[in-house]
């Protein structure tokens, strides 16, 4: 890309002007020691021209200097105030928004290059699934525009904070682009490979927990039509299903479907016996 502009023009100019210091100093520096040595001249008009010649080459390496801060390699051939400027990273570019002849100003973007051999797949991950996922985990990939494909990725951060609308926290995942088959902006979806399995616990369906006065009870089959009420404690809740803690053994079967039916008549038995209590 050529770009021109009159500060860069201004640091090209002095290092243009410096770089032929040097060899306007060699020159007295050579005259001077060859008439030293036939005995024309001083020793101490050796040594300015020399110093002479040392300051030249320090304005110079000065000079590269500045124009290095440009980004610029100093080994480049002028031309008239127009330098090559070249991309720090290899890669692509995916948008341009400038034009031959068109005026830049310093802070423009030009150009914008992505390296499209390495993506970021940026997503949000539940407030009740954070605990599940952890930096350095791998993940399953899927994008809409290519249904029945998948890439793996490695999760590489996962938010501190979260949202307060939707209680999501960010997600970043790293995944290779081989054939650059996979272009910025798309839709994906991230399944995250799952940690080592725990101890295991008793869970029950979480339609199947009913509530009442602030406990939590399940319905127990004991026989054609007839159902007890179990009182539970209860633990952590995963999707639908919720851990129980205390009131339940493994084995026994609970009411998942129609539980809401129950509870209804279950509340007007308690009705009718308060009742004909007064």
């Amino acid at each position: 890309m050529h770009r021109c502009s009159p500060s860069r023009a201004r640091r090209w100019a002095t290092r243009t002007r410096t770089c032929s210091l040097p060899r306007r100093g060699r020159r007295p520096a050579g005259r001077a020691g060859a008439l030293l040595a036939a005995r024309v001249t001083s020793q101490r008009a050796v040594e300015e021209a020399e110093g002479e010649l040392a300051v030249a080459e320090a304005e110079v390496e000065a000079a590269r200097a500045r124009v290095r801060a440009y980004g610029i390699d100093p080994a480049t051939p002028v031309e008239a105030g127009r330098v090559v400027l070249a991309s720090p990273i290899r890669g692509s570019v995916v948008t341009r928004s400038a034009h031959i002849g068109q005026w830049i100003e310093p802070g423009d973007a030009v150009l914008e290059v992505v390296d499209l051999d390495e993506l970021w797949l940026l997503g949000a991950i539940f407030e009740r699934d954070l605990r599940h996922a952890r930096a350095g985990q791998r993940a399953e990939i899927e994008v809409r525009a290519l249904p029945g494909e998948r890439f793996s990725g490695e999760v590489a951060h996962v938010g501190q904070t979260l949202a307060h609308g939707d209680r999501t926290a960010a997600l970043r995942v790293v995944l290779a682009n081989p054939g650059h088959r996979l272009r910025p902006g798309m839709f994906a979806t991230a399944r995250l490979e799952a940690p080592a399995a725990g101890p295991q616990v008793l869970a029950v369906p979480a339609a199947a927990v009913q509530e009442l006065d602030e406990r939590h009870f399940v319905f127990v089959p004991a026989g054609e039509g007839v159902f007890d009420v179990r009182s539970v404690r209860l633990g952590t809740r995963e999707a639908d299903w919720v851990e129980v803690i205390e009131g339940l053994a493994a084995g026994e079967q609970v009411v998942a479907s129609g539980g809401l039916l129950l509870r209804g008549q279950l509340l007007r038995s308690t009705l009718g016996e308060e009742e004909g209590e007064e």
